[in-house]
């Protein structure tokens, strides 16, 4: 599955203990914070919108993935055992984390980046003798994670999103 959301390429914010994709490198996002905290009259370090936007995003992704799987598991009436993700929304670990909350299964995350690249080179690499393949694998690692939200709370939250896409689509 292929994501290209600005917002996972671009997400400075760090998120709960999870560092930031990137560093924040100006100061413009606090601003605006706080700026939009006095508007609301809440103050800055209780309430952060740009956060809860960041959070959102990456959360419809979860969201959007744990249909789409759980969909293709009722089908093939198998069910679902694992989720391999490679690709730049990996670098975001809240985003693996909660998609594994959501989706109640360890989503296993490559070490390599940009995993389809990698394959079509290694393809014409064993193809022309450059790669030996046992050397290669041997070598490619995973990050594993586990489901940690309780179900009382997975369940509220997707049934939340389900009831949101179904308005959505009624309106």
């Amino acid at each position: 599955m292929s994501c290209k959301s600005p917002l996972v390429w671009f997400c400075n914010i760090p998120i709960g203990r999870f560092s930031p994709i990137f560093p924040l490198k100006t100061t413009k996002a606090r601003v605006i914070q706080n700026e939009a905290c006095k508007y609301i009259g809440v103050k800055p370090d209780l309430y952060d919108p740009i956060e809860e936007d960041v959070k959102a995003g990456l959360e419809c992704i979860a969201y959007q993935i744990t249909d789409l799987t759980l969909r293709m598991a009722q089908n093939a009436s198998l069910p679902l055992s694992e989720l391999r993700a490679d690709g730049g929304p990996t670098a975001n670990k809240y985003l693996m984390q909660f998609q594994s909350n959501i989706a109640q299964v360890t989503v296993s995350v490559s070490d390599v980046a940009e995993l389809s690249g990698f394959g079509a080179a290694c393809a014409a690499g064993f193809s022309c003798g450059l790669y030996d393949p046992e050397t290669i694998f041997a070598n490619t690692h995973r990050s594993c994670f586990t489901p940690e939200m309780d179900n009382t709370e997975r369940e509220a939250r997707y049934n939340g999103w389900q009831k949101a896409v179904r308005q959505a689509l009624t309106h």
